[in-house]
């Protein structure tokens, strides 16, 4: 794909509901979220090929100590920043959401 078929790409996803723009980075690029309903059903080999990079990068994560998996009550899981994971982003000068801290 060239510049200007990412571009329509981004602005069909846009127009679809498939991703949100939600600001903007310290350099100045602009930041979305996925809507992952939509993605799946509007691109169902996409949404695949994403969910399995990020279990795979969630594993790694895991594996190094840096993030935890906690159940709630229906036994879903969700992923928690550890201390290791904390200090390795304050050595790599990058940016601790509050939330996180």
């Amino acid at each position: 794909m060239d510049d200007n078929e990412i571009n329509e790409f981004i602005k069909f996803m846009e127009e679809d509901g498939i991703i949100e723009w939600v600001g903007m980075d310290d350099s100045g690029e602009r930041t979305f979220v996925f809507n992952i309903d939509k993605l799946a059903e509007s691109f169902p080999d996409l949404y695949d090929a994403m969910m399995q990079e990020l279990n795979e990068e969630l594993l790694v994560l895991y594996k190094l100590g840096f993030v935890e998996v906690e159940y709630d009550e229906n036994l879903n899981p969700g992923f928690k920043i550890t201390q290791d994971g904390k200090q390795y982003l304050i050595e790599n000068g990058i940016p601790i959401p509050e939330e996180w801290e």
